[in-house]
């Protein structure tokens, strides 16, 4: 009855194969691993995520430090850039006080270079007057005096008369002598302000020339701030991207705590049955029916685990699925041992049922298959095997595996 199941549950994998659909390949996928080899690598991974967090987190340390020295810059050079701004303001109102400065300047000598050519103008004008009476005195000469005495009813009105022509060609040469020397002052006072109009405009170069500079700067400085604040940025996304990365790491580490759990409780179960088949009853191998399919089967698991190695190590392969076969504490159908849950990773991952379907196994892992059901056995008693660690001592060491 149990064979009949067996040789159902056998075909039934057959239907599934050949129903499936499957991306054709004639390169093989070799060797599962064991639940030793699958712990090793499960410990080794979760080691390698320990040190990643440890790498991630000392970057996260290396970087938020890197940012807050940026921090500290940026603060320094924002300080800087405040001062510079200041000064910048101080002195662009300078420079308006020097320009209004000039044009009060500018104002006052044009203002003064007028007064002085109406100065000029009124003197020229009582010159010329002066000149005219005095041309008028020579020419009229002696009809001048006469028409005089004969205007003056007394002598002492002729008197008063002369004195009186005498005054105001007096007061003419005093106005032509008053209008020069004010127009001399006027030109000394607008010579002064030439003098301090240059002055002015030397102290407003000077602080043009120091605006530029402060102006240039505060240009590198504000460069300086952007370029800080920039970087500041970029760490700050480094550092999030760092704590995700952490926090993902983390999780992953999470799980491999779970996943090494359960690998060490399937490795103290395997232990438990390796002991247990040592102390239970071998059937000999002459009583194993097999059912149709099984050799098949065998030559392609053998392919999937072994099919890179050489005959000696295919044959070890088909060796620990008939010692499976012929222990009491696994299934005693060839079937039952291959598609055992969490046992063969081929059978599992779906390698199994594309070789199947291919029939990719080669002549070698036929031949290792037939032997191996015939009852040649290079591996004594061993149940498992997997590829070489130093976590496991090896019973035998064929080719690329190590058996135990």
């Amino acid at each position: 009855m149990n064979r009949s199941r067996d040789t159902i549950a056998y075909a039934m994998c057959a239907v599934m194969v050949a129903g499936s659909l499957f991306v054709t390949t004639t390169e093989p996928v070799y060797a599962s691993q064991s639940t030793q080899g699958q712990l090793d690598e499960a410990r080794d991974a979760y080691e390698d995520t320990k040190d990643r967090i440890e790498e991630t987190s000392d970057q996260i340390s290396d970087l938020t430090s890197e940012q807050e020295s940026l921090q500290g810059s940026l603060e320094e050079l924002n300080g800087k850039l405040g001062t510079a701004a200041d000064i910048l303001e101080r002195l662009e109102a300078q420079i308006n006080t020097k320009k209004y400065e000039i044009d009060v300047t500018w104002g006052r000598i044009e203002e003064l270079a007028t007064q002085i050519d109406i100065l000029e103008d009124k003197a020229d004008e009582q010159y010329e007057l002066a000149k005219s009476q005095i041309k008028y005195i020579y020419e009229s000469g002696d009809t001048m005096y006469m028409a005089l005495l004969r205007g003056s009813a007394t002598y002492s009105d002729y008197i008063n008369r002369n004195s009186y022509m005498e005054m105001f060609a007096e007061y003419s040469q005093n106005n032509i002598n008053n209008l020069v020397e004010t127009g001399k002052a006027l030109k000394e006072t607008q010579s002064e302000y030439e003098k301090e109009l240059i002055e002015l405009e030397q102290e407003k170069e000077e602080l043009d020339e120091y605006e530029d500079a402060v102006a240039k700067q505060h240009s590198e400085i504000q460069t300086m701030v952007d370029e800080t604040a920039r970087k500041v940025l970029s760490y700050g996304n480094e550092i999030d991207d760092a704590e995700a990365r952490l926090k993902e790491y983390e999780a992953e580490l999470a799980r491999q705590e779970d996943d090494i759990e359960v690998l060490e409780a399937r490795l103290a179960e395997e232990s438990k049955i390796t002991r247990q088949a040592a102390a239970s009853e071998w059937r000999d191998i002459s009583g194993v029916a097999y059912a149709d399919g099984d050799r098949k089967l065998l030559a392609n698991l053998i392919w999937c685990e072994a099919g890179n190695e050489e005959y000696v190590g295919q044959v070890a392969v088909g060796a620990v699925v008939m010692n499976r076969v012929t222990s009491s504490v696994f299934p005693d159908t060839m079937v039952g041992v291959i598609y055992q849950k969490g046992q063969f990773t081929p059978a599992s991952s779906g390698r199994l049922a594309l070789a199947l379907s291919l029939d990719s196994a080669t002549e070698s892992c036929y031949k290792a298959a037939d032997a191996a059901m015939s009852g040649v056995n290079n591996i004594g008693s061993c149940l498992y095997f997997r590829t070489p660690t130093s976590r496991v001592t090896p019973k035998y060491v064929i080719g690329g595996h190590y058996f135990y």
